[in-house]
């Protein structure tokens, strides 16, 4: 290795570093919208599909970014929310479904503390 490798490396280690910490900064709130985007998702109204899939996009983006920064136990624990999400039947969840999801993303946090 040389001087610039290490120059190299060093630089990616500082910027993983500052997007794990934005990350963990912004991880509260974002288990907030999941949350409710999870509720939103069961209630009988027009908005209950857009909150689906937005949950859906929202899951499928920390499954993918957590394990990059080096939090891989909260990547797969949402990407396994997104399978299960993905593997209910089409249009609002039930009540019961929506109600086990809200409780397992208000977890997610746990797995970084």
């Amino acid at each position: 290795m040389d001087d610039r490798d290490d120059h190299v490396r060093k630089l990616l280690a500082e910027r993983i570093a500052a997007a794990r910490v934005r990350l963990l900064g912004s991880l509260p709130d974002r288990v907030a919208e999941f949350a409710a985007l999870s509720q939103a998702a069961a209630r009988d109204d027009p908005d209950a599909q857009a909150a689906r899939d937005a949950l859906t996009r929202e899951l499928h983006s920390l499954a993918g970014s957590a394990p990059t920064i080096g939090l891989a136990a909260l990547g797969e624990r949402a990407r396994a929310l997104e399978a299960a999400l993905a593997a209910q039947p089409p249009g609002r969840l039930t009540p019961e479904f929506s109600a086990r999801l809200f409780r397992d993303v208000k977890q997610l946090a746990s797995l970084v503390s």
